[in-house]
């Protein structure tokens, strides 16, 4: 599913749902995490797991302002900030493939 297509979708999801995204796609991205620490090393390791942090802390952010019942950030607002935390630190392939990985889930229509 490419970019606008995700976003438009999960624009649709009622805010339990999106809870249930954002921590699906939180969860896969530890995944990544485990492997940064394999796979990489120096600066390169740094960058990438501070941006891990960063996304970490914008999908929890967003998570208590819907379970407060708090504004957030706007879907698509949100979407840019996710994306461009990630390219800033060279892991926006690990991002892409976590969301995806969250919406191809087959809960989504119950």
């Amino acid at each position: 599913m490419n970019t606008d297509e995700l976003h438009n979708w999960y624009s649709t999801l009622p805010i339990l749902k999106k809870l249930a995204f954002l921590a699906l796609v939180s969860q896969h991205l530890t995944l990544h995490g485990r492997t940064f620490e394999i796979d990489l090393n120096g600066i390169e390791q740094v960058r990438a797991f501070k941006g891990l942090n960063e996304l970490h802390h914008q999908l929890s952010g967003q998570q208590v302002s819907f379970g407060l019942s708090l504004p957030g950030y706007p879907d698509d607002v949100f979407f840019n900030i996710l994306n461009e935390k990630a390219a800033a630190h060279g892991i926006l392939v690990h991002l892409s493939q976590s969301l995806d990985y969250a919406q191809a889930r087959n809960v989504w229509n119950t």
